[in-house]
This record gives structure tokens, C-alpha cells and sequence, in this order.
């Protein structure tokens, strides 16, 4: 069962990641789940992108203010990121705050469109801190094939912080760079994945972003997220649904 017949809608309210007026087919993104009852909050689907030849398991954020997020990674800094080249080609789940979507599957949203890519932090420094968001978009994000390392690409960047303070742009110094796993190793001055505990497109082992990294080496440029109270990194596709979806 992919969905519920609504008699006043005289279509389902589909879900898993089916859509259609009877649920019969899977979504091909994110954005197109916005129009057949899926609700504001976290979704964990399949989509079926138009040059797959398989489903994929996504996680799609609706939210109103025009956006929805296509989620590449979650990391809370208390899990073991140190996989294998293998496990970072075709992804790995340890729970809702700690996973990877796939190199192979980072690079078909991609190709399917999906080219404004965020890394935001979420912390808080001590028990009686609010929240606050740091976040850095990149704007035509394009990623290489595996013949390549997967490196990537990208035109402008947009921020967003508190009091104009930034802090966590992490790709600049990696761009053009191939993806390191302890077992895949592309940086020629040391093996910096298994420096950092997980994959990354390092260009050497003298990183300040360390995003899929643990703690006590656990960067991301200029922000200390070893002493937080806590603190979480996402990495999201960033798209558009052209108007508040209620």
C-alpha cells in the first residue's frame, strides 16, 4: 500500500516516495512529493531520478519558505565515519543523525539537476547557549565521475550567520580535489582520511574542515565543536518550489 484515496481530492495521499494520482509510480525528486500530500517535516523515501535505473533511499526536509532539502549527510560527531572506500561509494546509514547518501548517488542527484549544495552546522557551545545555524551554499556544484575521484566544482557562494560572523566554508580549499578514504588514498603527502577518521575531499593532511571527521578531530573552519554542548553538520541539496507549500 503506497497511499490513502482521498474521495475529496479523488486522488491518493501517497507515500514512501510514491506519487501520482493512485501512488503508482516512485518520485524522481525530492520537490515532486510537495504535490501529492506529503507533509512539512523529514521524509525517508525512495526516488526513482530519471537516469536511474534503481531506486535510491533518500531523506527529503519539506519545508515552507520556499525550500526543500535533499539530504547528502548528517554527522553529530559521536559515530565512526572511518569506512571504506566501498561504504563511501554506495553509502551508509547509522542512524537518523549520522549517515552518508553515496558517492554514485550524490553524483545522480547531481546530474538529475540538483546543483545548489549547503554544508550547514547547527551548535550549541554550552548547556545554557541558544541554537544557531552557520551555513555556506554553493551555487552550481558539479561532481566528477569516479574517474576522477568524484572532485567537484562550484561558481558562487551565500552565507548565512549570526552578527555577519561565518564560519564553516569548507569547500574552497578542497575544490578539484578527489574523495580520500583510509583505503583510497588521492592526497600524495600523507593519508589524510585516516588522519581526519573519515572520507573527504582532502587536498592535505593540514585541513581545518573536517566534516565526516568525530571527536576530538571533528573541524569545521574556525568553529569549536569538540567542546560543544552540542553540535551537528548536514550537507543538503537546496531547491526551489517557487512558493510556500502548506
Amino acid at each position: 500500500m503506497h497511499g490513502v484515496w482521498v474521495d475529496a481530492d479523488a486522488r491518493c495521499s501517497c507515500n514512501g516516495g510514491w506519487v501520482g494520482d493512485f501512488c503508482e509510480r516512485l518520485a524522481v525528486s525530492c520537490v515532486e512529493l510537495t504535490s501529492y500530500g506529503y507533509t512539512l517535516k523529514v521524509h525517508v523515501v525512495q526516488l526513482q531520478p530519471s537516469s536511474s535505473s534503481s531506486p535510491i533511499s533518500v531523506q527529503c526536509a519539506l519545508w515552507s519558505l520556499n525550500e526543500i532539502f535533499t539530504y547528502v549527510f548528517s554527522n553529530s560527531g559521536d559515530q565512526n565515519f572511518n569506512k571504506t572506500w566501498d561504504e563511501y561509494l554506495y553509502g551508509f546509514y547509522i542512524n537518523a543523525e549520522n549517515f552518508w547518501i553515496g558517492l554514485k548517488n550524490l553524483k545522480l542527484l547531481n546530474d538529475n539537476g540538483l546543483t545548489d549544495f549547503e554544508l550547514s552546522t547547527s551548535l550549541i557551545a554550552t548547556s545554557t547557549d541558544v541554537y544557531t545555524s552557520y551555513g555556506y551554499r554553493y551555487s552550481n556544484f558539479n561532481l566528477g565521475d569516479e574517474s576522477t575521484g568524484f572532485a567537484f566544482t562550484y561558481g558562487t557562494t551565500t552565507t548565512n550567520g549570526p552578527l555577519y560572523v561565518y564560519y564553516g566554508d569548507c569547500l574552497p580549499q578542497v575544490s578539484n580535489s578527489s574523495f580520500s578514504t583510509w583505503d583510497n588514498n588521492h592526497v600524495s603527502t600523507g593519508n589524510c582520511a585516516a588522519v581526519a577518521g573519515g572520507g573527504w575531499w582532502f587536498r592535505s593532511c593540514n585541513f581545518t574542515c573536517n566534516p565526516l571527521g568525530y571527536r576530538p578531530i571533528w573541524m569545521m573552519d574556525g568553529l569549536d565543536l569538540n567542546n560543544a554542548y552540542y553540535a551537528e553538520i548536514l550537507g543538503y541539496f537546496v531547491s526551489s518550489v517557487g512558493a510556500d507549500y502548506v
